[in-house]
């Protein structure tokens, strides 16, 4: 069994703003784990959330990640570009696509017939 003894009296330590920073952006950064970097830091988990809320609180621009909006690669194709089958029956224009599967293309067709 290990036993740590505290001699200078001090049972808080007393981070500075600069240092919580630190912790916080390591906390946080892509692919980070909050435990890990807490572990590290021999602190809690608890304190760095307690400090973010914190540092929130007095900065809220803080609380907004970057958003890059990408153009599409490539559009999506029409349903109607690949079509297998056309057919107008009783003014129903109908197109089928050679994805759609078998049985739902005959019970289109067979409602319509029906109508």
């Amino acid at each position: 069994m290990e036993v740590e003894i505290l001699s200078n009296g001090a049972r808080r330590r007393h981070w500075t703003p600069e240092e919580q920073e630190e912790i916080l952006r390591a906390a946080f950064a892509p692919g980070a784990l909050v435990k890990v970097v807490a572990r590290k830091n021999d602190i809690s988990t608890g304190l760095i959330y307690t400090w973010r809320r914190r540092l929130w609180k007095n900065r809220p621009a803080l609380g907004f990640s970057p958003v890059v909006a990408v153009a599409d690669p490539a559009p999506l194709p029409s349903v109607f570009c690949d079509a297998a089958i056309e057919m107008d029956i009783r003014g129903n224009k109908v197109r089928i696509p050679a994805s759609m599967p078998p049985a739902l293309a005959a019970a289109v067709i067979g409602a319509l017939m029906k109508r």
